[in-house]
């Protein structure tokens, strides 16, 4: 039988999975789940929704955990919910991330503005509006997770020559991927039909794709059709974008992977604050070496994780945002 403390503890993790599900995910698989035991909410692996074949060194899961990690910081924050976080671990994917305990509130608070910037966020994949991003701003991204998390760098460019690289290395190092039967499949599975009622993966409206358009991306993808054509579009996407985000690392194991993952929560948050649109990109800094040519042409000794177009899209479009595994999904009470 739960005590009133319990119940109370119950009450707040309701409402801080609530908002932190909206955490985004390499390709929605949203590889978490949470445990419950008193006002002790432990995070966890879900190893039946982590990628093999396009993630064979669980870089991509590990910065997906470090997203929802920091989505979880970030919505206590916004909700006023007071957490104390213990026993955090990059070593085993079977243990838990983390314990985070659930404090009494001292009292009640809710920050509205930041609650809907967490639900408001999300990737897009459409084209970007050729208006420049100030400097300025550039600048300030770059140093919004300065001195908050060890090991991270974020770079900012808006170098023709730096964008028409990333371009570049971005439709080879997709090629490659394709080239892959057993990527290919696992990537094809995880397409949906615009009707899906699944809360994973990507409906084809998330990829900007009409009802007959998903069912040929899904089957194109699986049978290798059209694959350089998808690799030429993504680069013309990069090559559009009037700036590009790099998150990079002092080092390139899991505990790197997930700091790279809590500055990409902070700064696509930062992002959607001011208005400003973005995507993810990892092909060209998971295949191959290619990351080394762009980390020389940006003069950097950190290993880049990821990269970010960013820019302005028309208000008018509409967000197709990829769905979300709820609460009783995601969260077991012992």
């Amino acid at each position: 039988m739960h005590t009133t403390k319990n119940n109370e503890a119950l009450l707040q993790a309701h409402k801080l999975i609530e908002v932190a599900r909206f955490a985004p995910s390499v390709h929605n698989t949203q590889p978490w789940h949470f445990r419950l035991r008193g006002d002790k909410l432990q995070f966890f692996i879900d190893d039946q929704r982590r990628l093999h074949a396009g993630d064979p060194t669980t870089r991509e899961l590990w910065i997906s955990i470090g997203i929802m990690f920091e989505t979880i910081i970030q919505s206590a924050a916004a909700l006023g919910i007071l957490i104390k976080v213990k026993d955090l671990q990059t070593e085993s994917l079977k243990q838990p991330v983390a314990t985070i305990t659930i404090l009494p509130p001292a009292r009640e608070h809710r920050d509205k503005t930041g609650v809907d910037v967490i639900q408001n966020r999300y990737t897009h994949r459409g084209e970007l509006l050729k208006q420049p991003v100030d400097p300025s701003i550039l600048k300030s991204l770059q140093d919004v997770t300065k001195d908050y998390l060890e090991g991270v760098e974020v770079i900012a460019t808006h170098n023709k020559d730096h964008i028409e690289l990333a371009s570049k290395l971005t439709r080879q190092g997709l090629q490659l991927a394709f080239s892959s039967t057993d990527f290919r499949h696992e990537l094809s599975r995880l397409i949906r039909p615009n009707w899906t009622k699944a809360h994973t993966g990507l409906p084809g409206f998330v990829l900007n794709k009409n009802i007959l358009g998903a069912i040929w991306e899904k089957w194109s993808v699986w049978f290798n059709l059209g694959s350089t054509k998808k690799a030429n579009a993504e680069a013309r996407r990069v090559r559009a974008a009037p700036a590009l985000l790099f998150i990079a690392t002092s080092g390139d194991v899991p505990s790197h992977w997930f700091n790279a993952g809590r500055a990409y929560t902070v700064i696509t948050l930062e992002l959607t604050r001011r208005d400003l649109r973005h995507s993810t990109v990892a092909a060209l800094v998971e295949a191959a070496d290619f990351h080394t040519e762009l980390e020389a042409a940006l003069k950097t000794r950190m290993r880049l994780q990821c990269m970010l177009p960013i820019g302005y899209s028309p208000r008018s479009k509409k967000r197709n945002r990829a769905p979300r595994l709820t609460v009783d999904e995601l969260l077991v009470v012992d």
